[in-house]
């Protein structure tokens, strides 16, 4: 499997006219750069874990692809998904995974559940008693175990409702089966056997020989190349098979075994349980801290629309970063040539950052800095970032050519301004009121080209319009360069830009992240990407 993975991460990955034009990733605390959806914020913490892997070395401490993950998997439990009974890691271990009731069956022909059917088997004017056929039965194909012979039989139960009833029916079907796996496991076993036996009499056949030749050859007085040529054909010949040679066996007996399509082989196959995972974030582990991402709860039916409470509590704990971290959608790209003879390109993007919290946000955007030293590495020190992940859904993987500031400066010097973000609105709760989520004006005229037209020199990004919950930020890069490369396709991204969160008075509240600073603004660093698709010349 790593080695697959690490096949891949050779692999130039070439856009397709589905893969997404423009999106807005976030650096998590071991330098990968990862879409909204696979990213969470761990507890009171500033910096972002991820359930994604990187198919490179990142750095010292994470060698191999299995460190190469910010977060570690745990399972901790296990369910059946067709009676929903959940067991212990313990348990499922003993179970083999596989869920021990009688009733949890799936079709050999179609994989579906298979239900307990019972019909009469005796005539219906016998009054003094009545018989029941038990047997598995698939509502989809209309398998029946009885094509197996795996069936029961129950004789003078007059309803065969009652619980004692249906617990000696589904008993002797239990029976039934385990009769008939042995019966089919004897015949393979002594199938086995046989070959083995055959086999090893054809070894001890192949060692008498050997020998005979060894004894042969130490008779002789000199060596040379003759000989040993004569000794190699020899050998060559005697390890070569015929079709007299080869094993013969008595296929005539167990042909049936070997025939897929025999009915009387195609037993019920039990139901594989599914784990319950919770993920840990590693940063948070190494400090001595929970670091709990994810966790499920043990119930699978808990959250269920079935249940009186509780209707959508899926999970006991969900940072994923999706409910907390502000949404960053890529509005507008749009790019000119340089004024300069050097090939290179100016850039200018519309961005949207949207309050996801119950509270209000204040940010701004401005240098990189240091992410309060939790960034190990930069997510890629060359001219390129490869197999960079776009779209969660459809696996969408591009590379990418990085836009380095001239003389390898960062894009800003300075930060912008404070916004202050309103809580986002319901948008249930404003069914039937005159709910207004269109655009300010200031975004649907936007242009790139005017922008690009009006700013030549320096990099800047300004405020272009605000709206309750959300917005609008311009960025202009005209001082950046970036290198070429045959088949990278024509994706390009940012280098880190800083992303910067107050904390304390009122803001961002929702993080539960404690103010360092008594006195002043407090703000939390955390690092975004901008990758897009630039336009055909």
């Amino acid at each position: 499997k790593t080695q697959n993975m690490s096949t891949a991460a050779q692999q130039i990955f070439h856009p397709t006219p589905n893969k997404p034009i423009a999106v807005a990733l976030y650096v998590d605390h071991y330098g990968h750069a990862n879409p909204l959806s696979t990213t969470y914020l761990p507890t009171a913490s500033r910096h972002l874990s991820s359930s994604s892997y990187s198919y490179r070395r990142v750095n010292a401490d994470t060698p191999t692809v299995d460190t190469a993950c910010t977060s570690v998997t745990e399972v901790d439990a296990a369910y059946c998904p067709q009676c929903l009974a959940f067991h212990d890691p313990s348990s499922a271990s003993e179970y083999r995974g596989v869920c021990p009731r009688a009733q949890c069956r799936l079709c050999p022909v179609c994989a579906c559940p298979v239900s307990m059917n019972m019909l009469p088997a005796a005539a219906a004017d016998q009054a003094d008693y009545r018989a029941y056929r038990c047997s598995y039965q698939c509502g989809y194909c209309r398998w029946s175990s009885m094509e197996c012979n795996v069936s029961s039989e129950i004789i003078g139960a007059d309803k065969v409702s009652e619980e004692s009833s249906l617990a000696s029916v589904t008993a002797s079907l239990v029976e039934s089966l385990q009769k008939r796996e042995v019966e089919l496991h004897g015949e393979s076993n002594d199938m086995f056997q046989s070959l083995l036996g055959s086999w090893g009499a054809k070894v001890k056949k192949e060692r008498k020989v050997r020998h005979s030749v060894a004894s042969s050859s130490a008779q002789r007085d000199l060596w040379s190349i003759e000989s040993l040529e004569k000794s190699l054909s020899e050998k060559y010949a005697q390890h070569s098979f015929t079709k007299d040679d080869t094993v013969q066996e008595d296929s005539s007996s167990n042909h049936e075994l070997y025939s897929t399509n025999s009915p009387s082989n195609n037993l019920p196959m039990r139901i594989h349980l599914r784990p319950k995972k919770s993920r840990r974030c590693r940063l948070e582990l190494q400090n001595g801290r929970p670091g709990i991402l994810v966790k499920s709860k043990v119930n699978p039916l808990e959250g269920d629309s079935s249940l009186r409470i509780g209707h959508g509590n899926w999970w006991k704990k969900d940072a994923s970063a999706i409910h907390v971290f502000p949404n960053i959608c890529i509005v507008s790209v749009g790019q000119a040539a340089s004024d300069t003879n050097s090939g290179s390109l100016r850039h200018a993007i519309l961005v949207k950052i949207q309050n996801p919290t119950l509270g209000i946000l204040r940010l701004r955007f401005g240098a990189n800095g240091a992410s309060s030293g939790h960034v190990q590495n930069s997510v890629d020190d060359g001219a390129f970032m490869r197999n960079v992940l776009l779209d969660t859904f459809q696996r969408t993987y591009v590379t990418a050519a990085v836009l380095k500031g001239k003389d390898n400066r960062t894009y800003f010097d300075g930060n912008t301004g404070t916004v202050e973000l309103e809580a986002t609105e319901d948008a249930f709760l404003e069914l039937g009121k005159d709910f207004q989520s269109e655009a300010p004006e200031q975004v649907k005229s936007w242009d790139a080209t005017s922008v690009l037209s009006s700013s030549t020199t320096g990099n800047e990004v300004k405020l272009v319009a605000q709206q309750k919950d959300a917005a609008w930020f311009e960025f202009v890069l005209n001082d950046v360069e970036s290198a070429s490369e045959q088949n990278v396709g024509p994706y390009v991204a940012t280098t880190r830009i800083g992303l910067q969160l107050q904390i304390g008075d009122g803001s961002w509240e929702t993080s539960l992240i404690e103010p360092i600073l008594k006195e002043g603004q407090d703000f939390a660093l955390f690092q975004v990407i901008f990758v897009w698709k630039i336009d055909s010349p």
